[in-house]
């Protein structure tokens, strides 16, 4: 009975552990959120002032910036969208995609190795068990089946991309794959963002409508596509 109490007990520290980390997270993720975007907003509407000011910030501007798209995929809670339409209109298309790549790569390999050491209870604090339980069988997947479905699922634009760093930690897929798939694979529609808001700062209205369109097109078209992907593989 007393192991059973102080196995119960262990269990409910993890817990309370995880809740405050995942606080910590939010606090975070809001300081650094409002310190990267309110000069966005207050710079907005002269783009030269807006870009001397990160050209100011200099390496520290970039990595704070790097350091909220990683506690933004941690945390799984804000869409990563509109930071990377950010860095497009920051730092130009191809340079945001790049520093949006390396943040986003790294959240999701840190959501990845913390499901290796903590397990399934991590994962259960951010999403629901009917989400989870969607990706239980993959478990006894071999590793080449689970490296194509997920670099098919990672490729759609709208999957989402948060929960399956987390569950990949459930799987056999290796480290190495992982975060060679979460690069490779978000490449695409980080660069559909990031082109978004280069054309937000060239003034091109026309062309931002335009992508902005198409991403929501593609959006839902990938929800549909992950969904019979999701129910296909628990069938």
């Amino acid at each position: 009975m007393k192991n059973k109490k102080t196995h119960h007990l262990n269990i409910e520290k993890k817990h309370i552990l995880l809740l405050i980390l995942i606080l910590l997270c939010i606090f975070f993720i809001t300081l650094l959120s409002w310190i990267i975007i309110k000069p966005m907003f207050e710079l907005a509407a002269t783009p030269k002032a807006f870009r001397k000011y990160i050209a100011k910030q200099k390496i520290i501007g970039t990595l704070l910036f790097i350091s909220v798209l990683i506690l933004q995929v941690i945390a799984a809670v804000i869409p990563g969208g509109p930071f990377e339409i950010a860095a497009g209109y920051t730092y130009g298309p191809i340079r945001g995609a790049i520093i949006c790549n390396i943040g986003m790569t790294i959240g999701s390999f840190i959501s990845y190795l913390c499901v290796k050491k903590f397990g399934k209870s991590i994962i259960q604090i951010f999403f629901s068990s009917e989400k989870i339980d969607k990706f239980e069988k993959l478990k006894s997947e071999k590793e080449t089946k689970l490296t194509e479905m997920f670099f098919i699922i990672f490729l759609i634009p709208g999957s989402p991309k948060d929960l399956l760093s987390y569950c990949a930690g459930l799987t056999k897929i290796t480290p190495l794959k992982w975060i060679l798939l979460c690069f490779i694979c978000r490449t695409p529609a980080i660069l559909l963002s990031t082109y978004s808001g280069g054309s937000l700062y060239n003034k091109n209205y026309t062309q931002f409508i335009l992508l902005f369109v198409i991403t929501i097109a593609l959006s839902i078209i990938g929800s549909i596509i992950y969904k019979k992907i999701t129910e296909t593989k628990n069938n």
